[in-house]
C-alpha cells in the first residue's frame, strides 16, 4: 500500500483556451486521500472541463496532471454512460464480474504462483521484505476476489435502492434512478478518487438527499456498505472532487472550494459556507487594498502634476513608481469589471384599461395588495398515464395570493409539472373550481425549453422585430438587454440549439422579463444554472410582489424562496379511487420527512440503524455509569437521572405537537392558530435541545 501521506493526484501549471479565451492558465492542485474538493463557477468557466482533466479523459493546453502508481479512480459524468437496453442486473453484474469475476481471479492465482516459483530459484527471497510484501498483496487479491456474485448483486441494489427495477431497461428509469445507477456501478470499482460532474442534475429532491447520504456515508466508512470484501488492506479515506452548483451538497460534504470565475483560481479552505464566509472577507480585504493604491496614486499624480522642475535620477524612480502604480489599478478595476453577473428582475405588475378624457384606451397600473391571484378548490385530474394510475391529486384546495412562494416538492413522476401547468392555465383539471384574479398575468418557465424555438437566434427569440425591447423601466436596445443576461455581441445571432443549458434558461428568464407578470410559475428553474445566477434569481423572487409557484431539486433554493411548501405525501385510496396525497408544510425539512417516511424500506433501515446505535451507546452509557458514576457529585447524579427521564418524554410531546401542526395545515386552520401550534414546536425543540446538552456535558465527565 502506498504512504497514505502521498498524493493520489497532482497537477501543474495547467491551462484551457478556446480560441482566444483563456478559460483558466496556471492551475496547480493536489488531492489527498479524504480530500473532497468542491468546483464552483459560472458557467463556462471551464469546470467540467478541469474535471476531465483530472480524470484522465480530456486534456489541458498547458501544465500535466500525474496520479499515485496504480490509482483507483471513478468519473461520473453527466451523460449516462450505458447502454439504454440494458438492464440494471446486466449493468452492475457485469461490473461486479469485472472486479470481482473468476477471470480476474484466474489471473491473479496465475501471477500468485509465478511469484510463488522465484523463491525455488531463490531462496534468499524469503527474507526479502519487497518480495514477501508483494507476497502477502497477492494472497489479498486472491481472498478478495472470493464473492458470491448474486448476493453482491442484491447488496448494491439494496445500496442503490434499485430493488424493485432489477430486470428494467436503462431506458424506461427515470433521471434519478439512472443516475443511483450510475453512481453504485461506479463505486464498485471502490475507487480511491471519485470524479463527480453536477452530480444532483435534474434529481428530484428526494434522491439528492440520497445522494448527499451516500457520499456522506462513503466518505466517513468507505465501501463497506457494499458488503463486498475490500481490495485493501488498509483502506485510505476516499478523494472526491465534486463540480456542482448544489449549495447544501457542498455544505455537507466538501472540506475544500476551488472557485474558477473568468480565469481567476481561488482555493478555500472548509465548506462551502466557510468558502462564502472567506470571500466575504477577501472582497472587503481587496476593496480596501485597491482603496489605498488609488490614495497613494492621486498623491502622486498630483506631485507629477507640479512640473519637470527637480526631476532628477532620484526622482525618476517615482514617476516609474506611479506608472506601475497606474498599471495596477487598471488591471485589478479590469478584473473586476470583468466578472459580470445576470441582472434579474422580476417586477408584478397590475394593470386595467379604461378610457381617458379624450376616449384612447390607457393602461392603469393597480395596487396588488393582498387579492387572490389564484384559488382552486377541490381540484382533481387524472393521471396522464391511464385510467389504471392513481389519480394524480383529488379535492386539492390551494390559494396564491400577492406574496405567496409555494414550492412543490416531491419525487419524479408524481405529476408536480402537471400540477403546475394547471396553475398556469396550460391545462384544465378534470373536477373543481379554479378562480383566477380577471387582471392575473401567469408567466411560465418550462424545464424542458419547449417555449423555445431552437432555431431563432438569440437575438430573435427576444426581439423578433425591430431594435428595443419594452421592460418595466422603458424601451431599452436589445443588446443592452441581452447584455443583462451575460450574451455579448458575438452571442446575439448564436442558435439556440447550440446553446448551453444555462444559456437556453437565461434566454427563457430574459423573455418572461419583458412580459412583466404578476404570476410566476416555474419548472425546476434552477436546473442548469450557476451558483451566481442562482443568488440572483433567489434574491428576485424573495423580492418579488406577485405570486410565485415553482419545483426545484435545490434544497437551498427552497429553503431561501419558498414561504410554503406542498408535499407529495403518498398514495391513499377513497372507496375504489386511488389518488397522490398532497400535504401543505411550513419548511423544507417536514416535506422531507414526509418523503422518508413514504419509503419503508429506507425508513426500517433507519430505525433498525438507530435502535443499533441507541443500544450500543445505551449499553456502553450504563456500563460508564456503574464503573465512574463516583466523577458525579450528588446533584448531578440526580440532574442526570431526571434528564434519562424527561428527554424521552419531550421526543413524544414534540412528534405530538408536529403532527398536530401538520394536521393543522392539512385542516385549513386560521393564521393565529397555526401560529400557536408553531410555536409549541418551536418551545419543545428549543427544551429539547436544551436538555440533550446538558446530558451530553454530564457524560462527557465520564
Amino acid at each position: 500500500m502506498a504512504n497514505a501521506t502521498s498524493p493520489l493526484l497532482t497537477s501543474q501549471d495547467l491551462a484551457v483556451r478556446i480560441g482566444v479565451t483563456t478559460l483558466f492558465e496556471g492551475l496547480s492542485l493536489t488531492l489527498h486521500p479524504g480530500d473532497r474538493l468542491g468546483i464552483v463557477g459560472p458557467n463556462g468557466a471551464g469546470k467540467s472541463t478541469l474535471l476531465k482533466i483530472l480524470a484522465g479523459v480530456g486534456q489541458s493546453d498547458a501544465g500535466h496532471a500525474a496520479w499515485r502508481s496504480g490509482l483507483r479512480k471513478a468519473y461520473v459524468s453527466q451523460a449516462i454512460p450505458f447502454s439504454l437496453e440494458h438492464t440494471v442486473k446486466d449493468i452492475l453484474t457485469s461490473q461486479l464480474k469485472k472486479i470481482f469475476g473468476t477471470d480476474n481471479a484466474e489471473e491473479t492465482q496465475s501471477r500468485f504462483e509465478k511469484h510463488l516459483a522465484r523463491l525455488e530459484d531463490s531462496p534468499e527471497l524469503g527474507s526479502d521484505e519487497k518480495w514477501l510484501a508483494e507476497l502477502d498483496k497477492l494472497q489479498h487479491a486472491l481472498d478478495s476476489r472470493s464473492v458470491d456474485i448474486p448476493n453482491a448483486l442484491a447488496g448494491a441494489l439494496r445500496v442503490a435502492g434499485l430493488e424493485e427495477f432489477t430486470e428494467r431497461e436503462v431506458r424506461h428509469l427515470s433521471g434519478g434512478q439512472q443516475k443511483r445507477l450510475q453512481l453504485i456501478h461506479s463505486f464498485i470499482s471502490q475507487p480511491q478518487l471519485l470524479l463527480l460532474d453536477e452530480p444532483t442534475n435534474h434529481l428530484d429532491v428526494e434522491t439528492v438527499e440520497w445522494l448527499e447520504d451516500i457520499l456522506l456515508d462513503l466518505s466517513e466508512t468507505g465501501f463497506q456498505m457494499l458488503g463486498v470484501p475490500l481490495l485493501d488492506d488498509e483502506p485510505e479515506p476516499i478523494a472526491m472532487a465534486i463540480v456542482s452548483h448544489d449549495r447544501s451538497l457542498l455544505d455537507t460534504l466538501a472540506n475544500r472550494i476551488l472557485e474558477i470565475a473568468e480565469g481567476d483560481i481561488q482555493f478555500y479552505s472548509g465548506n462551502y459556507e466557510a468558502h462564502a464566509a472567506e470571500k466575504v472577507r477577501r472582497m472587503e480585504e481587496n476593496r480596501t487594498r485597491n482603496q489605498r493604491m488609488a490614495n497613494l496614486m492621486r498623491r502622486e499624480l498630483a506631485w507629477l502634476s507640479r512640473g519637470p522642475a527637480a526631476r532628477t535620477t532620484k526622482q525618476q524612480a517615482r514617476i516609474n513608481r506611479a506608472a506601475v502604480l497606474e498599471v495596477k489599478l487598471q488591471a485589478t478595476e479590469k478584473r473586476a469589471a470583468d466578472k459580470p453577473t445576470v441582472a434579474l428582475s422580476f417586477e408584478a405588475a397590475m394593470e386595467s384599461r379604461e378610457r381617458d378624457a379624450t376616449d384612447y384606451w390607457i393602461s392603469v397600473k393597480e395596487n396588488l395588495g393582498s387579492q387572490v391571484l389564484l384559488e382552486f378548490e377541490k381540484l382533481s385530474y387524472a393521471h396522464p398515464g391511464g385510467s389504471d394510475k392513481p389519480l394524480l391529486a383529488k379535492d386539492l384546495s390551494l390559494k396564491i395570493k400577492p406574496g405567496t412562494r409555494l414550492a412543490i416538492v416531491g419525487p419524479n413522476g408524481c405529476g408536480k409539472t402537471h400540477l403546475l401547468k394547471i396553475l398556469a392555465g396550460r391545462l384544465e383539471p378534470d373536477t373543481g373550481t379554479c378562480k383566477r384574479h380577471d387582471l392575473i398575468k401567469v408567466s411560465y418557465f418550462d424545464q424542458h425549453r419547449h417555449e423555445l424555438d431552437f432555431n431563432q437566434t438569440v437575438r430573435s427569440a427576444i426581439c423578433p422585430e425591430g431594435d428595443y425591447v419594452h421592460t418595466s423601466q422603458g424601451y431599452l436596445h436589445v443588446m443592452s438587454y441581452l447584455e443583462k443576461f451575460l450574451f455579448r455581441r458575438h452571442d446575439s445571432e448564436r442558435k439556440l440549439k447550440n446553446l448551453s443549458g444555462g444559456e437556453q434558461a437565461r434566454v427563457l428568464m430574459a423573455r418572461m422579463m419583458l412580459e412583466q407578470a404578476n404570476t410566476l410559475v416555474l419548472d425546476e428553474p434552477t436546473n442548469d444554472l450557476d451558483i451566481p445566477t442562482l443568488q440572483g434569481l433567489e434574491e428576485t423572487l424573495v423580492n418579488f410582489s406577485g405570486g410565485v409557484v415553482f419545483t426545484s431539486h435545490d434544497r437551498y433554493f427552497i429553503q431561501r424562496v419558498a414561504t410554503h411548501i406542498l408535499a407529495f405525501s403518498g398514495i391513499e385510496k377513497q372507496q375504489d379511487t386511488s389518488f397522490y396525497h398532497w400535504t401543505i408544510v411550513p419548511n423544507l425539512e417536514q416535506a422531507l420527512a414526509l418523503l422518508v417516511a413514504l419509503n419503508p424500506a429506507k425508513t426500517s433501515a433507519a430505525k433498525e440503524e438507530k435502535k443499533n446505535t441507541s443500544n450500543l451507546t445505551k449499553s456502553a452509557t450504563k456500563e460508564a455509569a456503574k464503573n465512574e458514576k463516583a466523577k458525579l457529585t450528588y446533584s448531578e447524579k440526580k440532574e442526570l437521572e431526571k434528564l434519562e427521564e424527561r428527554i424521552p418524554a419531550l421526543e413524544t410531546e414534540l412528534n405530538n405537537a408536529t403532527r398536530l401542526l401538520n394536521e393543522g395545515y392539512e385542516q385549513g386552520l386560521t393564521f393565529q392558530e397555526l401560529q400557536k401550534r408553531q410555536a409549541e414546536v418551536t418551545r419543545l425543540e428549543n427544551e429539547l435541545a436544551a436538555h440533550q446538552e446538558k446530558w451530553e456535558r454530564l457524560y462527557e465527565k465520564l
